[in-house]
């Protein structure tokens, strides 16, 4: 699994690089290259971030300069962010088995630092988190089709409710309150080594890997060392209703 995702990220990062795509490696990625130079031992995934501004020349790149005999994008409206998954022998079955090795790319999004104004922000971006997780239990097709724009609803709607002269960010995940940042903990990627190659650090990661995992630099119990433990949300389903549109 983390050979394929090794060979699946320097794809990406050769496409991101050539177009001048500023990205970071986070979360596991990042506490693996710092803690490990390379992957956290256990783990079965890649976390990378872009800018949403950069949202749509990232999915045009990744869709048009990606091998997409070796590589499926995947943007679903009913997930919070894309993934660039591995197709292996059958792209279909394995989104079925939710088995394929896969990328997260994770967007920054603006985020409110005025308390009203996050207030809203925050029960819009529960609504979106939560819609998502209820759209993924669909495996109705026609039921999936009614319902699978709703989650954007909601993000179109904490976009109205942030004040537009923010200096914060967060990262739309469910978690999205406790990954919330100044813009300025990202700015200049650091490189750091990463396996045979390397990854962009957030300029600020100690601090944010901290406020995010405590003491990241401990390796957790044996009986908590488990990879990301998720698939990306509504792919088989959404690929599904892709094919017979």
């Amino acid at each position: 699994m983390q050979s394929t995702l090794l060979e699946m990220y320097k794809d990406v990062k050769t496409v991101l690089e050539r177009n001048n795509i500023r990205f970071y490696s986070h979360f596991g990625t990042s506490i693996g290259a710092i803690r490990h130079n390379g992957f956290i031992p256990w783990d079965d995934d890649m976390d990378l971030l872009i800018w949403e501004e950069d949202l749509d020349r990232v999915r045009n790149i990744l869709t048009t300069e990606l091998d997409q005999d070796r590589y499926y994008y995947n943007e679903c409206p009913s997930d919070s962010h894309p993934h660039v998954i591995y197709r292996g022998t059958d792209l279909e079955q394995g989104l079925r088995d939710e088995e394929l090795p896969f990328i997260d790319i994770f967007t920054l999004v603006p985020y409110p630092d005025k308390k009203v104004n996050r207030l809203l922000t925050n029960a819009s971006l529960w609504g979106f988190a939560i819609s998502i997780h209820l759209i993924n239990k669909l495996k109705n097709i026609t039921l999936y089709r009614m319902f699978r724009r709703v989650p954007r609803f909601f993000k179109r709607l904490s976009s109205i409710t942030t004040n537009k002269d923010t200096s914060m960010v967060t990262v739309c995940t469910n978690n999205f309150k406790k990954n919330s940042f100044p813009s300025s903990c990202f700015g200049t990627p650091v490189i750091h080594p990463f396996e045979d190659t390397d990854v962009p650090l957030p300029c600020e990661a100690d601090a944010m890997l901290t406020k995010l995992y405590g003491d990241y630099m401990t390796p957790p119990p044996e009986d908590k060392r488990t990879g990301a433990g998720g698939f990306p949300c509504s792919a088989y389903t959404e690929y599904i209703v892709n094919r017979k549109s």
